[in-house]
């Protein structure tokens, strides 16, 4: 289906897509029981994980992200006592920011642009990603590649560079263009190749070997590709094309896509608000309220009837939360739509996803500067709040 639709309204669903972060006409779907890949064992139990662009990496011991939500140092909170400190296990530092002796401070790509004239060098200070005992991220390398780097979870070491990615415009622009997203299961990273006149999904081993482009729009059409997410044996990925600078007949959707098989087909077209997918039910929101599309039966239900403006979600073990931007507002529900309890925080700008334990959101210091955010959802009777 394609829409033709004021800019008004398309910039306010870009926007929403910038903020965050030829596939195949078959529309057959398998939807094979499988396994959840969003929950991770520790020893107090399964945890449930899903977070946006993933600003946030989780492992069973706690939580990893850069201290200004896309800035400052790497930290590390510890999942049992909540308790955050710098990723550096040097027994004498300080751990003051951009004290490049320290093990929790590095550069940003454009950071030594000045001194060297147009050299990216540095990582990405925005996603990252656990996996198999590593921390991974994206930077750029010296030559002006995006490239996937990782490091050790402990604090110690540095960076070591896995695979080149695509080359950047770097050299030309002085402009590093952030990856949005990447996402890395089964030995390989998922990633947006945005140096194409159209973004492509591109899929490639860990180590930069047999890379495999997973979607490219159709020539003459402009391309966002974006939020990534895994759910049992499948990826999950949205896609909004359209025509010229005017962003004439937009289309797009979810779609599925099979790394067995190679293939992607569409779930759900014109879904191109946040979503969530828990086994064979699709979570979102919108004007009608809390919504699940079951990809089996295709079929919607409308689980609240609350009207919602693209509302961001979150699905945990026993919840769907869902923060409403314009209103500030965090509401926890049961997964057959029974409001459970709202929390609202004025100064809150966004939350960014969690687990079974605790929300992450975003909201703003004395000096108006990004900072994390914490609400703890594991006892939903007493009083709850966000806190720093």
């Amino acid at each position: 289906m394609k829409c033709k639709k004021n800019v008004s309204f398309f910039c306010t669903l870009t926007a929403g897509i910038i903020l965050l972060s030829a596939c195949s006409q078959n529309t057959e779907l398998n939807t094979e029981k499988a396994k959840d890949t969003n929950k991770a064992e520790t020893t107090a139990g399964t945890v449930y994980t899903d977070f946006e662009n993933n600003y946030v990496a989780v492992s069973e011991d706690g939580y990893y992200f850069w201290e200004g939500v896309s800035g400052g140092r790497l930290m590390f909170m510890d999942r049992k006592s909540g308790k955050t400190v710098p990723l550096c296990n040097k027994p004498d530092c300080t751990h003051e920011d951009r004290d490049w002796n320290c093990n929790a401070s590095f550069q940003d790509p454009g950071y030594q642009l000045e001194a060297d004239g147009m050299q990216g060098d540095g990582i990405d200070h925005n996603y990252l990603m656990y996996y198999e005992d590593s921390l991974y991220a994206v930077g750029c390398d010296p030559e002006n590649y995006a490239a996937l780097y990782r490091i050790k979870p402990d604090g110690s070491g540095e960076w070591e560079k896995c695979a080149r990615l695509y080359k950047t415009d770097y050299s030309s622009t002085g402009h590093w263009k952030s990856l949005q997203t990447f996402f890395i299961d089964d030995g390989r990273v998922y990633y947006v190749d945005r140096n194409q006149e159209s973004q492509q999904l591109v899929s490639m081993d860990l180590d930069g070997e047999d890379r495999e482009v997973i979607f490219e729009s159709e020539e003459g059409m402009t391309a966002e590709v974006y939020r990534l997410k895994k759910n049992g044996n499948y990826l999950y990925y949205q896609v909004l094309t359209y025509e010229g600078e005017d962003y004439e007949n937009y289309e797009g959707g979810l779609y599925q896509y099979d790394p067995a098989a190679g293939k992607s087909s569409m779930v759900k077209e014109m879904l191109v608000v946040p979503y969530s997918v828990r086994g064979d039910q699709i979570y979102y929101g919108n004007e009608e309220g809390l919504c699940c599309y079951s990809m089996k039966n295709q079929t919607t239900e409308v689980l609240n009837d609350t009207s919602m403006k693209m509302p961001y979600i979150t699905l945990t073990e026993e919840y769907i939360a869902i923060f409403d931007y314009d209103g500030r507002e965090l509401t926890l529900y049961h997964y057959d739509g029974e409001e459970i309890v709202s929390v609202c925080d004025e100064n809150m700008s966004m939350c960014w996803g969690g687990d079974s334990q605790r929300l992450f959101g975003e909201t703003s210091d004395a000096e108006q500067s990004s900072c994390w955010t914490t609400l703890d959802i594991t006892n939903t009777s007493g009083d709850m709040e966000w806190k720093r």
